[in-house]
Formats: structure tokens, sequence, C-alpha cells
């Protein structure tokens, strides 16, 4: 683990094994367009469910839930408005989950937080 992509790619292969281990069907990773990004898109029965996935150590002065910025949170909902707009989704039940991977100072070990329904 030693760059920052290497580190989210760790952190989003954890979470989506975490999140099919849930029974959710996991329908995209890494949806990109210009000024957005949805780590995982998923399906939980008859929900669209979008996952931002965030990762830092465990020395680190700052808590997970804080590597979500406001202005990241407008950018992640019109970002998933978009998606349901092009998947022709809009009127489906959908949410915006969170899961923080906080690596213990050994970088291997890991504690995994789901907060559903983080960004609205």
């Amino acid at each position: 683990m030693t760059n920052t992509r290497a580190k989210g790619a760790r952190a989003e292969t954890l979470a989506r094994d975490y999140i099919i281990s849930l029974g959710y069907k996991i329908i995209e990773r890494n949806y990109t367009i210009r000024g957005g990004e949805i780590d995982i898109i998923a399906s939980d029965s008859n929900t669209i469910v979008f996952f931002e996935v965030k990762s830092l150590i465990q020395s680190s002065r700052y808590q997970i839930e804080e590597q979500v910025t406001q202005e990241k949170k407008k950018v992640l909902i019109r970002t998933c408005k978009y998606w349901l707009l092009k998947a022709g989704k809009l009127d489906s039940n959908w949410r915006i989950d969170f899961i923080g991977i906080v690596y213990k100072n050994n970088r291997t070990d890991y504690k995994l937080q789901h907060i559903t329904n983080a960004i609205y």
C-alpha cells in the first residue's frame, strides 16, 4: 500500500466484498462522468444503492466520516441523479451509503464502517 491509488483500490475491493456478503448485487464500479464519480453502484431488492468508499490510517488526526465534504456530497448526489437518468431509473428508490475503511497502523488489519443513507 505504497500510494493513495493502491490504498483506494484495496478499500473499494474490501467494500465490494462486504456489499456482496450482505446480498447486494453489484451493478457497476467506478462510474465516472465529467466532474463526478460513484465508487460502487448496487441493488438491494427494490432499491439502488450508491456507495461512497473512503479509507484512512488509524493514526490519522481525522475521523473517517469527515472524509466526505459538503462539496463532495453535492457532486455525488448530482452524479447519482445523472446515472439514474441515463439508466432510465429516475422513478426508482435509491440512497447513498458510506463505507469507511480504517486501516490499523500495521496497514493490513482494518475496521469497516457502513453508514446507511449517509448522504442526502
